[in-house]
């Protein structure tokens, strides 16, 4: 294998080379290429995707569901690999879907295993090796992919699609960023994104495994970030749920950068204002003033969460009559509803995290092509670069598109 020259070498059997490996499989007539990867076994992480169905893309794609540093890459990209293009991508390969309600696309099996089989089916045939790329360095008119059992692969093309830094009990060790480094390539700092967002409250233990439908807020100081509406999961020592994983990539750069004065506010009534649920708590009172504090938000809240939020407003003990409750004090309880505050208080675990946030500056990629701007015939995808999405499947959407472009420009320079 060391004197052959493959046309492509494809680094990383993911989302992104995956769809690399199986484009160029079908449309390369002639092409020889090699998937790289180090794991025994390919996508892993594609099965472990929208609670095992998953999440492929989102009928309501847009730029604005990323953070990048090179809006340019992002809107080049979708503007070739929109929702429907990728779902046709996807049904050349056999691939039914179809959208929930939420237009969030899944397979139509509902399987993320039918994914990986079609993306298996195309791509097999050509070698696969079971080996950990270390780096990627220039041979003469080709590439030597060296890696760690010392043995040499060639090729004409590279397709670096080595993923992030998260979940690396699937794989993900953060090793391609090594490579793409000493290519030149300028890595920004990396952390886990879409994560549970680590808490310091004393009434945690007490909710855990509580579920509420509410809208969180993060502030830092008395400026709003971003809120999200959402079922939220009360975890050990940490807040959960999608509405949290939306907010967790602000906190993780912002307590990264030792920044202070960050607050999450969580308003466990959206739907009611202040003054309205003074009122709802008014009414209570007038129909069983005997009734305890404990007892308040009895068929409005969660028990559980009525007694966090008694505590925090520090209105006790609980087996004090509701009708002893004064105007300050019914304005104070209300006020704790519409926001319950959390500091967050560490980095979200990487284990937990569905993707990276940070990675190769974007702007040192060809948005036309997925080329490396530094080094011709390396084409950088997926996890690797500086650009993660919101829950819905866009980070899958950006995983598949970037691997299927990159290919296609592959076979192009190859002519």
């Amino acid at each position: 294998m060391d004197k052959k020259i493959f046309d492509v070498a494809i680094v990383g059997g993911g989302a992104s080379g995956l769809c690399a490996a199986a484009y160029i499989s079908k449309y390369g007539k002639g092409v020889s290429f090699v998937v790289i990867e180090k794991e025994n076994r390919v996508g892993k992480r594609i099965l472990s995707t929208g609670n095992g169905r998953c999440n492929m893309t989102n009928e309501h794609l847009s730029a604005d569901n990323y953070r990048t540093d090179d809006c340019l890459l992002i809107n080049k990209l979708l503007e070739r690999y929109g929702t429907k293009k990728l779902e046709d991508e996807f049904y050349s390969f056999g691939l039914l879907t179809k959208a929930d309600s939420a237009g969030r696309v899944y397979p139509y099996s509902e399987q993320a295993s039918a994914v990986l089989d079609v993306l298996r089916k195309y791509s097999s045939g050509n070698e696969l090796v079971e080996k950990k790329a270390m780096s990627v360095k220039k041979n003469g008119s080709a590439f030597a992919v060296e890696c760690s059992d010392g043995s040499v692969i060639n090729a004409k093309r590279i397709i670096l699609a080595c993923g992030g830094c998260v979940s690396t009990k699937l794989g993900a060790d953060g090793s391609g960023y090594k490579i793409v480094s000493k290519l030149g390539h300028t890595v920004t700092k990396c952390l886990p994104s879409l994560a549970p967002v680590f808490v310091n409250s004393p009434y945690l233990t007490s909710l855990k495994g509580i579920r509420a439908h509410c809208r969180v807020s993060l502030y830092k100081g008395n400026k709003l970030i971003k809120s999200e509406d959402g079922e939220l999961q009360f975890a050990d020592n940490a807040l959960s749920g999608i509405c949290v994983f939306q907010l967790s990539p602000y906190v993780n750069e912002m307590l990264s950068k030792g920044d202070k004065d960050i607050t999450i506010s969580v308003d466990l009534m959206p739907e009611y204002t202040k003054e309205q649920i003074k009122n709802i708590l008014k009414s209570k009172i007038s129909l069983c003033e005997n009734s305890t504090l404990d007892e308040l938000f009895t068929g409005v809240l969660n028990k559980r969460i009525g007694q966090a939020l008694l505590k925090s407003s520090n209105t006790l003990p609980f087996s004090r009559e509701i009708g002893t409750l004064s105007e300050s004090e019914i304005s104070k309880i209300a006020k704790t509803v519409k926001s319950f505050c959390f500091i967050p208080s560490k980095i979200s675990d990487k284990e937990k995290a569905q993707v990276t946030h940070g990675g190769v500056t974007c702007g040192e990629i060809d948005p036309n092509t997925m080329e490396s701007r530094l080094q011709k015939g390396v084409y950088i995808v997926g996890e690797l670069l500086n650009t993660d999405g919101d829950c819905g499947g866009y980070n899958l959407h950006f995983a598949f598109s970037s691997g299927f472009l990159a290919a296609k420009s592959c076979l192009i320079s190859l002519k």
